[in-house]
């Protein structure tokens, strides 16, 4: 096992839904919210491209937080924008962003800042 992924894997995923959708099919993306996070700041580290997948989240970065997710590096960054820019929006019916991540930006700010959950998904 790895927490990384190849671009040989990204690409045969983004390979599939072309042709899955090319053959009348129905087809999602169904990411983690660190794989696919459209919140970040743009030019941010965060808004960067990396095959990681065992990377700490970005929104928990006070020392109390950091000392709250110490034993936990599993996001990621952006991956699947590359399959969703090598496959094309128009190969996807639809995109569902999970956000059941542990430590997900969205947990944060519904947790830690206590923000009410429907405006941290309108935001």
């Amino acid at each position: 096992p790895t927490s990384k992924f190849t671009l040989e894997t990204l690409d045969i995923m983004a390979d599939f839904s072309i042709q899955a959708k090319s053959k009348g099919l129905i087809v999602s993306m169904a990411p983690a919210e660190s794989y696919l996070d459209a919140s970040v700041i743009p030019d941010s580290i965060d808004a960067t491209f990396s095959l990681r997948l065992d990377l700490p989240p970005r929104a928990w970065t006070s020392p109390e937080d950091r000392e709250i997710i110490k034993d936990f590096s599993h996001a990621g960054r952006q991956c699947y924008a590359y399959v969703l820019a090598e496959a094309g929006v128009k190969s996807f019916d639809f995109i569902s962003i999970q956000l059941y991540e542990g430590y997900a930006p969205y947990i944060y700010e519904v947790t830690r800042r206590g923000k009410n959950p429907v405006d941290a998904i309108m935001e």
